[in-house]
């Protein structure tokens, strides 16, 4: 592996020692691992293989591991190396990723520790950065007591190790993980830790925004105990609903808001594929969508588009908010999807691929008055999409953004909010674009973006976070 800054190979690695990795993790296909060499070495986190491909048989011997961009590169017995021990990795979506940092190991440092702990990690220009470290409630360094655990040994938090969450339909994220421990026993990876759980918003990037957040115990090891692993288990109440419903604007956003345009994805939904023009029907060649809500009352819901795999609906506006079933019925059977969330706001912005480049465009006005428009994105021959960087013009020019969505509208304008690279955006409008179900959202670009590259843009509807999506700015 080459170092970035010589340009020149790292040494070897000691074998037996230095090959230490943590915490794995398989994300968009692509695999990631933590290590933590102790002295020799990169404590951070690698990329195994190319992006969007994982190693085979075949390929392991000869698969690239690198550090992923905006991590630690420096050896750890490098003077003025940061301190990161990372262990568990977990992704909330492509732009967000949580590590676990387990400390180092001294006693003397735990409480003052300024990494151990949950990291979050934003990506923004192809490059992630660290946007603040969670430790509220974890007590580093505080020892605690353990019924019959010798005193003179009892151990206190130094971090955390394996990780796991789940993204909620709120806009947050619910994350799971269990602590390391230090003491003055022989063995510390032996002391009884804990098992904590904490919340964090999914749009926040800063630490002034979590500082409300804290870990709760979920559970601590008795004597003779230590908590290791940590997933899901498999549970028979939870299973995905078919037909799948999703939003239409974006596959990771389940929740559907009245008003707002849904998916549902499956087989045999109707006998062909039909794109409705005009007036929206409630049936189509014999396809139809029913929703009941958790009052109990059935609504037909209108039909944008019918096929075999895909049926596109909006929700009716009188549709309850709460759990509800959504039956698709099509040459006389149907299948019924029965744990839908109905959300009064459900923000989720349109895409014009599967890397998130924003469905939207640019209107850039001169001093004079005069206008021009430019997509967000452009087209090549073979019909690929790509980033078209927004010209921010002359320093007298103002530059809107137009923004398509959906579920956004009962959130009203006061309660939407635009992050752009991280900075805030004055929001003009927020309401319906004239198309039944798409929603638009109007902002002033700040002239400070200019020259920013590829950056990432956040949606924020009452507290909601929507799909992360990506533009890019010259």
């Amino acid at each position: 592996m080459t170092n970035p800054a010589t340009g020149t190979p790292y040494a070897a690695d000691k074998l037996g020692k230095d090959n230490n990795f943590r915490g794995l993790t398989i994300f968009g296909n692509t695999l990631y691992v933590s290590k933590g060499s102790g002295s020799n070495g990169i404590d951070t986190v690698y990329q195994v293989g190319n992006a969007g491909t994982l190693p085979t048989l075949a390929t392991a011997a000869a698969a690239p591991i690198t550090v992923v961009p905006g991590f630690p590169t420096a050896s750890a017995k490098t003077a003025g190396a940061t301190n990161d021990y990372p262990f568990g990795i977990w992704f909330a979506n492509a732009t967000t990723m949580y590590v676990a940092d387990e400390g180092d190991g001294v006693i003397a440092d735990a409480a003052g520790s300024a990494t151990a702990g949950l990291q979050k990690w934003i990506l923004s220009g192809g490059t992630w950065k660290m946007a603040y470290v969670l430790q509220n409630g974890l007590n580093l360094g505080q020892p605690y007591s353990i019924a019959n655990y010798p005193t003179a040994i009892n151990p206190a938090t130094d971090g955390l190790r394996n990780l796991t969450g789940i993204v909620n339909s709120n806009g947050t994220v619910t994350l799971y993980a269990v602590t390391s421990t230090v003491s003055a026993n022989g063995d510390q990876g032996a002391d009884p830790n804990k098992l904590v759980s904490i919340t964090d918003t999914l749009a926040n990037t800063t630490a002034a925004g979590a500082a409300t957040e804290t870990f709760t115990t979920l559970r601590t090891a008795v004597a003779g105990e230590v908590l290791r692993g940590i997933s899901f288990a498999p549970s028979s109440t939870s299973m995905a609903n078919v037909p799948l419903i999703l939003s239409a604007a974006s596959p990771s956003v389940t929740a559907i808001a009245p008003g707002g345009l849904a998916f549902a994805m499956g087989q045999n939904l109707a006998p062909e594929a039909n794109e409705i023009l005009g007036p929206s029907p409630i049936t189509d060649d014999g396809a139809s969508v029913s929703i009941t809500d958790s009052k109990g009352n059935t609504t037909s819901a209108p039909l944008i588009f019918v096929s075999p795999s895909q049926v596109t609906f909006q929700v009716p506006s009188t549709v309850a908010a709460g759990t509800a079933k959504v039956t698709v019925t099509a040459s006389g059977s149907s299948q019924t999807a029965g744990n839908v969330v109905i959300a009064p706001v459900a923000p989720a912005l349109f895409t014009v691929n599967g890397d998130g480049l924003l469905a939207g465009y640019a209107v850039r006005v001169s001093s004079t008055g005069t206008q021009t428009v430019e997509p967000a994105y452009a087209v090549n021959a073979q019909g690929s999409f790509s980033a078209a960087p927004i010209n921010m013009g002359s320093a007298t020019d103002s530059v809107y953004l137009t923004i398509y969505a959906t579920g956004v509208q009962a959130a009203g304008l006061a309660n939407v909010a635009v992050t752009v690279n991280g900075v805030s955006t004055q929001v003009l409008y927020a309401g319906s674009s004239g198309y039944s179900g798409v929603d638009q959202i109007n902002v002033l670009l700040p002239a400070s973006l200019a020259g920013s590259g590829a950056v990432a843009l956040q949606v924020t509807a009452s507290g909601i976070a929507a799909n992360t999506v990506q533009i890019a700015i010259q």
